[in-house]
């Protein structure tokens, strides 16, 4: 069979093109729209941006989690800040990937002042964002989740 170019298959080409194209299109503007709104509040899951705003805990406890850098990028040193009522010490703390499994990075928290601090880092990614998730369990047994969203540089 010769390799012939029929006005069929010039149709055909050009209409797998056409829906090609419109598929990167799609997916570039709908991209964009997928970025979590800033917000200061924990939602009802237990969840907030943490690399574009403070994470507040809903009262009654009023709890305060702040990232020194904003927003966070992957292996860049940053410092984790809670504060809140004097009872509420951090008993366990972590962050892990949550878009994707990059093992498990422990926390250690210290008494600075009025306010519990960590230092932290998370790492790069093969994707062009990630998603990973602070969790810290508290002295009562409340658990805080902020997830937070990493570009890659």
């Amino acid at each position: 069979m010769q390799g012939k170019l029929t006005n069929v298959r010039v149709f055909q080409l050009l209409l797998v093109l056409f829906i090609l194209l419109g598929l990167v299109l799609w997916r570039t503007l709908s991209a964009g729209s997928s970025v979590p709104a800033q917000t200061n509040r924990i939602l009802a899951g237990g969840e907030c941006d943490l690399s574009s705003a403070d994470c507040r805990l809903p009262p009654p406890d009023e709890l305060l989690v702040s990232s020194s850098l904003r927003p966070i990028v992957p292996e860049t040193p940053f410092t984790l800040t809670l504060r809140g009522h004097p009872s509420m010490a951090p008993k366990h703390a972590w962050l892990e990937g949550r878009s994707m499994f990059m093992g498990r990075i422990p926390l250690s928290f210290s008494r600075q002042g009025d306010a519990w601090v960590a230092s932290a880092m998370v790492g790069a990614c093969s994707e062009p964002a990630m998603i990973w998730q602070l969790t810290i369990v508290l002295e009562d047994g409340q658990q805080l989740t902020a997830p937070f969203r990493v570009n890659r540089q």
